[in-house]
Parts: C-alpha cells; sequence; structure tokens
C-alpha cells in the first residue's frame, strides 16, 4: 500500500513537471491568447489538464459565445466542429493553430439564458419506490444486564 502510494506520487510529480515544461516552453503562444480572450464577456475559467491541452471553460449568453470564436479565429485558431443542434445547452470542441501544432485549446460553453419550458403534457404510470428494512431495528433487544448507562468495558460473546 505504501508503495503504492510513493508510485503515485511520483507519477503526479513526473506530470507536474512536465506541465510547467510545456507552459514553459509555449509561454509567449499560451499569454497571447489568454491576452486575446480577455475582452471576452461572460465567466472564463482556465486551466491545463494534459500536456498539450488548455481547458477553457466560458458560461453566458449567444453574445459570449460568438466573442469567444471571433476572438480565437483572430488569434489564428479554428474550432474542430461549429455548434449544431439549435436547442443544445452548451457546446464542446478544440481549437487549433497550424502555426502551433502541438498547442490544443479544449473549449466548453454552456448557455446561462436556457431556462425550463413545458412543451406537453404526458401521462404515464410510474412505479414509486421508497427504501424499506427487513427488520424493525426500534425492536432491538437490551443486552441482559444493560441498565441504560454507558459501558466502557468489553462485551464478552459466548459463541
Amino acid at each position: 500500500m505504501k508503495t503504492e502510494m510513493v508510485d503515485h506520487v511520483k507519477d503526479d510529480r513526473r506530470r507536474a513537471k512536465r506541465r510547467v515544461r510545456f507552459a514553459k516552453a509555449h509561454d509567449a503562444e499560451i499569454t497571447r491568447v489568454i491576452d486575446g480572450l480577455v475582452g471576452v464577456p461572460g465567466y472564463i475559467n482556465f486551466r491545463m489538464d494534459y500536456n498539450t491541452c488548455l481547458d477553457l471553460s466560458y458560461s453566458g449568453d449567444l453574445e459570449v459565445l460568438k466573442a469567444a470564436f471571433h476572438a480565437f479565429r483572430t488569434l489564428g485558431y479554428e474550432p474542430g466542429s461549429r455548434p449544431d443542434d439549435p436547442k443544445a445547452t452548451g457546446f464542446t470542441c478544440f481549437f487549433t493553430n497550424p502555426a502551433h501544432p502541438e498547442l490544443k485549446w479544449w473549449f466548453s460553453f454552456a448557455s446561462t439564458t436556457c431556462k425550463k419550458v413545458k412543451v406537453g403534457t404526458e401521462m404515464k404510470q410510474v412505479d414509486v419506490y421508497e427504501t424499506q428494512c427487513v427488520q424493525d431495528l426500534t425492536e432491538v433487544e437490551l443486552i441482559p444486564g444493560y441498565d441504560g448507562e454507558a459501558d466502557v468495558g468489553v462485551i464478552e460473546h459466548e459463541g
């Protein structure tokens, strides 16, 4: 068990060192992209997950999504896909730039304009469940000789 934990910590340190090396090697481009996205409204969350992937999460309305796409494209990055479901509540894709093929930006967008809307009525029979115990725990028998006071001694079982 101890050896597994030590190995796990060593693996985490190796991954962290790779991320630091990657971030240092691509610092100028990462900074350029982050600076280019500063003007995009909405909530942004940035983190570096894997060796060559940086995660950006946005939430907002359609204007935020358009602004983020515009900023990425202005910086020379193209999306791997585009939103194609008009009823979608979110969208994800990779943005890549041929000038920096080793650098990928994972883009995740969640709409803040979605709401629950009644679109009809449906009647269907649904099973109802509840948790029931086979034994009634309120009928616990007291240990012979137990007077209700806490006993700090050891209870010996016959067997």
